[in-house]
């Protein structure tokens, strides 16, 4: 395993990591290490199919709005399937981000900024899952400046429309000028 990160991945090489793992030699990294989805040493995803996920080690995050913000690379064929999901220790794992058919396949330093106001006091891991398929080609993908900030103050709400994060596996309310969130 890697500090922080819990692997799993299904594709198993002789003497070659495929799949998820943190790597200081992947050369978009602007701050390595960073999380790579690949064969380590080829430098691609010609190896599918196959899956594998990353899970952060638990941490409790604070009352109010924070924020999971991330660097993406992703070039990977049409089909494959990427994921970041939320998941608290008790309760169900919501999928907080999908690359979908909508997203290109093909992008290159992408800032990708997920709400996860949600899981307010509560206290989760995220997971990255990554799924190719057997027609794989490509760079693979790359997760670099993984943050999660959290501002001093929450400002409160005046309408339910205030207290809207995004995800659809959420419901969001105001209440007495103050967000309250549940997993539907």
């Amino acid at each position: 395993g890697s500090p922080g990160v819990s692997i799993s991945n299904s594709a198993v090489g002789s003497d070659v990591i495929q799949g998820w793992h943190v790597s200081d030699v992947v050369s978009l990294a602007t701050s390595p290490p960073a999380l790579y989805f690949g064969d380590a040493d080829a430098g691609d995803v010609d190896f599918g199919p196959a899956s594998g996920t990353a899970t952060t080690q638990p941490f409790t995050l604070p009352a109010g709005a924070c924020t999971l913000t991330f660097d993406l690379y992703v070039e990977t064929a049409d089909g494959d399937e990427l994921t970041v999901n939320a998941v608290p220790t008790s309760g169900t794992s919501v999928t907080l981000w999908r690359l979908s058919e909508a997203s290109p396949t093909q992008q290159s330093g992408v800032e990708i900024e997920v709400p996860l106001r949600a899981w307010a006091e509560q206290t989760v891991r995220l997971r990255w899952t990554m799924t190719l398929d057997e027609d794989s080609t490509g760079f693979g993908v790359l997760v670099d400046n993984v943050v999660v900030s959290c501002p001093c103050a929450w400002l409160g709400c005046a309408g339910d429309e205030d207290c809207d994060d995004g995800i659809a596996g959420t419901v969001e309310l105001c209440a007495g000028g103050t967000c309250v969130y549940a997993v539907s």
